[in-house]
């Protein structure tokens, strides 16, 4: 199978996105596909090092802030569409090969009618948008909403089902497209496959990551706020810091002082190196996600996943996707989110039934990393494009 991926996030080495797209890349090409990858014109030289990818995507919706204004919006929408078309066509044409699939990894709203044109190009094959983010949210009571400017987007997915196939990384995100825009999606795994570093240093103590990018949704201040008001005697916290955020109320959250002087907590920056995060893998022994639950009903983790593949035991929030997975993929304890005091409880927990924790995460982590690997990835596609 012949298969072009198109991927303008593409273009630095910080985020997910270059790992997610090398470990599709290295799954497809070790079953015999051929995997091509067009990204951004301005790409780091080890991204298309690494990836063998062709740096001809002129414009990225990742860099920069979206303008305000609903006709602005608008226009910029249309314009992206427009660029994003008319590189991915000049390759095609310039190349001598037909695909079998095009992929966009990452549909928004700027990307969905570039997705029909190409379509048009008998070189691209067919062509599949993975949804990756949520259409909507949840509100108090747990019911799904959907905001007036998703409009747009619900009005271009059903104008475009019939020459666009849609997938989704979870049961929770068909559901909630089915809902939105009435929109068929196959199901896609997301590829991750973590490598964890064969030998490091353990701390003496018990050590708890809890890593990602510190954001709101990301919840490092419930965190904080669990340590200070439960302390875990005997159990270090490492929490990885990539920038502080502020609350909705604009309570700024920052590192916390105190709790890294009292030597409960040390915080790492971001990541610049692949290794930094596999060998960080190999020190901890618990994953703490303190995430929102209203951002994660239905939304899929890396880091979860990279936690399941690896054996370690997960605290994670009640009603959400993490409790699905961990079910099926994993072990460990939920909080109620948002609750330092549920949080400190978890913690408590998870630390006094650590040994069969354990046991249990490390039983069921081959079947995460083979159902979450690129091979399991291209079967799925398989299966989808012998279906239409």
């Amino acid at each position: 199978m012949k298969v072009l991926i198109v991927e303008e996030a593409l273009q630095k080495l910080d985020g997910h996105w270059f790992q997610y797209i090398r470990d599709i890349v290295d799954g497809g090409r070790a079953a015999g596909h051929t995997v091509e990858v067009l990204v951004h014109v301005d790409a780091h030289p080890t991204i298309c090092e690494t990836l063998g990818a062709h740096p001809v995507l002129q414009q990225s919706v990742w860099e920069g802030d979206s303008p305000s204004g609903f006709f602005k919006r608008l226009l910029a929408i249309r314009r992206h569409n427009r660029a994003l078309t008319q590189d991915v066509a000049d390759w095609l044409t310039a190349q001598d090969e037909e695909f079998d699939v095009t992929i966009f990894p990452t549909l928004r709203v700027d990307h969905v009618l570039a997705c029909q044109k190409v379509s048009e190009y008998f070189a691209a094959g067919k062509v599949l948008g993975i949804l990756a983010e949520s259409p909507g949210y949840y509100d108090g009571a747990g019911e799904l909403q959907f905001p007036r400017s998703a409009t747009l987007f619900r009005s271009l997915l059903k104008a475009t089902r019939r020459s666009v196939i849609f997938a989704t990384e979870s049961a929770g995100l068909q559901r909630q497209y089915l809902q939105f825009s009435e929109t068929e999606s196959h199901y896609l795994p997301h590829v991750t496959q973590a490598e964890v570093a064969p030998q490091v240093e353990k701390s003496e103590k018990p050590l708890y990551g809890s890593f990602g990018f510190t954001r709101y949704d990301k919840g490092p201040d419930v965190l904080h706020a669990a340590l200070k008001e439960s302390p875990l005697e005997g159990v270090e916290f490492v929490i990885q810091w990539t920038g502080d955020y502020k609350l909705p109320d604009g309570q700024k959250i920052t590192r916390d002082a105190e709790l890294e002087a009292a030597g409960v907590v040390r915080y790492l920056d971001q990541f610049t190196r692949s290794e930094e995060y596999s060998e960080w893998l190999a020190r901890v022994d618990c994953m703490v996600l303190p995430y929102r639950k209203e951002f994660y009903w239905d939304k899929l983790s890396r880091v979860a996943i990279d936690a399941a593949q690896a054996g370690l035991p997960l605290i994670y929030p009640q009603g959400t996707w993490l409790a699905e997975f961990i079910e099926e993929y994993g072990a460990g304890v939920s909080f109620e989110a948002g609750d330092p005091d549920s949080l400190a409880e978890a913690l408590q927990k998870c630390h006094g039934q650590f040994s069969e924790l354990q046991a249990l995460a490390a039983k069921r982590a081959p079947r995460a990393r083979r159902d979450f690997s690129g091979a399991h990835f291209f079967e799925c596609l398989t299966k989808i494009l012998e279906s239409k």
